[in-house]
This record gives structure tokens, sequence and C-alpha cells, in this order.
């Protein structure tokens, strides 16, 4: 079963599909010179590669780079493919504008993802048979989501939970039980650095602040969680 490929150097082009269903596929290396790898839209050239782990392309390429086995366009503004079997988690880049089609097909390991706010769009089929995905970390906040523009057949991305990120907390308003309270610097709202939570006091009751989040350092807030 074919497990790696190094490809001729004397490859300028990848067709579309060249790869499909190589279920054994684990690495793969793309040469100096090649130019295109399969067509623009809905790309099958690593369809059903259920095991391929890690893309590499050659230093001197002047058309792809590869991070970490991932593939990318050369200045990395472009996503193309993340390997399916890579892992369940994956930190997009920030610089990062498009996240092409077929980026993330047959991830089905994929659980979570972070998109940083310089993804301008999203085009279709990126996270087509993600079947796993269900968490969503956004560096913008839900108003910067609005503006990406999101390509079809990505259902299972936009079905997802999606946490966004504030800037500064601080200068944000929190609304409570529809009334509004004190900013995250006010005596209403206390910060518990121990648990990583915030709380405040209803009638002598301690009410933790849900739909709020501290991922690695920084908070998020949940889409459908009272934070706005």
């Amino acid at each position: 079963r074919l497990k790696s490929v190094a490809l001729p150097n004397s490859l300028v082009t990848i067709e579309d599909g060249v790869f499909g269903y190589c279920q054994s596929l684990e690495s793969l290396y793309i040469p100096d010179k090649v130019e295109s790898i399969g067509k623009e839209y809905l790309s099958e050239v690593f369809y059903e590669c259920k095991s391929l782990k890690a893309i590499y392309v050659s230093s001197v390429n002047q058309y792809y780079t590869s991070v970490d086995g991932v593939l990318f366009n050369k200045d990395k503004s472009k996503i193309i493919t993340y390997p399916a079997a890579k892992g369940t988690a994956y930190i997009i880049p920030e610089g990062v504008e498009i996240i092409k089609y077929s980026a993330f097909l047959n991830c089905s390991n994929l659980e979570k993802i972070v998109i940083p706010s310089s993804v301008k769009e999203i085009e279709g089929a990126a996270f087509l048979t993600c079947e796993n995905l269900y968490e969503v970390i956004y560096g913008g906040t839900a108003e910067d989501k609005k503006q990406i523009k999101i390509g079809q057949l990505n259902e299972k991305l936009l079905l997802a939970d999606w946490y966004y990120s504030y800037e500064d907390l601080s200068t944000k308003t929190c609304y409570i039980c529809n009334s509004v309270a004190e900013n995250l610097n006010g005596e209403h709202i206390i910060y518990d650095e121990f648990d990583d939570l915030l709380y405040y006091y209803n009638n002598g009751e301690k009410v933790n602040v849900d739909g709020l989040h501290k991922i690695d350092g920084t908070w998020y807030y949940f889409e459908d969680g009272i934070w706005d």
C-alpha cells in the first residue's frame, strides 16, 4: 500500500484526483517546480486520503509552502489543504485571509478549529464531511463574523458552537436578568482568578456568568450566551 510519495523535480502540475482514494497515503512531498495543484474549485487531489498526516513542500517552490504539514500558498494568505489524519484540533495562523475550497475535506477527526480575525472568505465545501466539528473559536466578534463570505456546503462549520473574542472586555457592558449591570471593572461583577470564572450576587446567592469562557489566556463569549 502506498504510504508516502516523493514526486519528481520536473513536475509542474498535480492533476485533480491523482491521489484520490489513496487511503493508506500518509505523507507527500511537493517538489521545486510545481505551479498548480488540482482545480481551483472543489479540488479532489486528496479525496478520501483518510490516513494523510503531512504535506511537505520544497523550500524553493515559488507557489506553495507547508507549515507543520499543512499546505498553504506561498505567502500563507490561503490555507489549501489540512491533511485528513493530522489531528482533532487546529489553529489557523494569523494572516490567513482565505480558507480554500475543500481545505478540510474528509477531516472527520477534526473537532475544534481556531479561525483568526484575518479570515475574509471561507470557500465552498471547505469543511465538507467534517462530521465531528463542534467548536469554532473565532478571533473577531459576532459582527465581524457576518462580514466573512462563507460558501455553500459548510453546514458543519455553521452548526458548530462559535466562540468570539473581545479585544478589551473591561470596556464592554454585561446584561444580566435583562438589566444593565456594571462592566467588568465594576463592583457587581466579580472575577474568580482561582477558578477562572465571573460571577455576581443576586439576593445573596452567587450566580456564575454563563456564556463566557477563558481559553489559553483569552476570554471568549458564546454566541447564544448573555453577553452582547
